[in-house]
């Protein structure tokens, strides 16, 4: 069973996607990571295939498991449905509790993980959870200030349910 799964889509990125890889890799909070080809035109599929077979050896030695899997689109049919694949094959192959998706080229740390867990286990009606991009206060975007709960807090969105959605699509 998994508690966290991250999703990294990839088109035509194989260099951002594998050092996002690396870096979160490393992060106890997240199990495992889902990195779906999205038909790239590059040869992405295949850099990223090699490459993940030697990076999964690391893991084998130091986790004990392979951490990151690749998935291979058979059509890129945009963002959502990308990161749709990795999310079910978190959810139906890994049991996963909880999905991250995550853009190649953005960095976090393990503490913003924690802490959008942290929105899910206190706001028992939270449905999604986005992190917000600070920049430090020389304007770079390179910033390692803390946020309070509730900053956090204030970029999740609420389940409104059925009815809720419902009524929030229009006039009924």
């Amino acid at each position: 069973m998994t508690d966290i799964a991250a999703v990294i889509l990839n088109y035509n990125d194989s260099k951002a996607v594998m050092d996002l890889a690396r870096t979160i890799a490393g992060y106890g909070s997240i199990d495992r990571i889902i990195v779906v080809d999205n038909a790239s035109t590059d040869g992405s599929a295949e850099i990223l295939s090699r490459e993940l077979d030697m990076f999964n050896s690391v893991c084998l030695e130091r986790y004990g498991r392979k951490k990151v899997i690749l998935i291979a689109s058979p059509s890129n049919g945009g963002y959502g449905s990308g990161n749709d694949i990795g999310v079910r094959y978190a959810k139906e192959h890994l049991g996963a509790k909880y999905c991250l998706i995550a853009n190649p080229d953005v960095r976090f740390d393990e503490e913003l993980v924690h802490r959008m867990r942290d929105i899910f286990n206190k706001e028992k009606n939270a449905a999604a959870a986005g992190a917000v991009m600070r920049l430090s206060g020389d304007g770079s975007e390179n910033g390692a200030a803390k946020f309070s709960y509730a900053e956090y807090l204030r970029s999740g969105w609420k389940c409104r349910g059925f009815w809720g959605e419902l009524m929030a699509c229009g006039p009924v």
